[in-house]
């Protein structure tokens, strides 16, 4: 993520596209976060702190999940999550509830703003329906094939929203 903010401004407000918030460097953080919690998984304690700390990737992934699984698809990419929206919300839901005693890993409030847990995820309560594109594209050959399907610049969209 440090890579790929080189030379960007970063400020309180960002613009729309920030190239840390693209795929391919949030998959690498999300990697990463999921070793962190399979080496943390024997100390309860540091496993807490460790989801915790995670949890600004998974805000990263389920703000951004259609833009995201659309560059995951054009680059050929592994999607790092489970497939099902939905399930990485209530994981996301489980982990702000925080553990019985521990207040310090209850998370409550998202933003500045006040954005409450329960707000940021009521949008994803359902799953979105299904991708309609099948396949990877794969460089040019991969472009030409979306063409092929009658797929262009200015549809493609359509994967993120049907």
């Amino acid at each position: 993520m440090h890579k790929a903010s080189k030379d960007f401004y970063l400020a309180c407000f960002i613009r729309k596209d920030p190239p840390h918030l693209r795929f391919k460097p949030l998959a690498e953080a999300e990697r990463l976060w999921q070793e962190a919690e399979k080496a943390a998984r024997k100390d309860s304690e540091l496993l807490a702190r460790v989801r915790v700390s995670h949890l600004p990737v998974r805000y990263a992934f389920l703000s951004r999940w259609g833009a995201l699984r659309r560059e995951c698809w054009e680059q050929n990419g592994d999607w790092p999550l489970a497939k099902s929206r939905k399930f990485v919300a209530d994981e996301f839901r489980q982990t702000c509830n925080g553990l019985p005693g521990k207040p310090w890993t209850h998370v409550g409030v998202l933003n500045e703003r006040g954005l409450s847990v329960d707000e940021f995820l009521k949008p994803f309560a359902v799953d979105p329906p299904a991708e309609t594109c099948r396949g990877r594209p794969s460089g040019r050959r991969g472009f030409k094939q979306l063409k092929e399907r009658g797929i262009h610049a200015a549809s493609r969209s359509k994967f993120i929203e049907t």
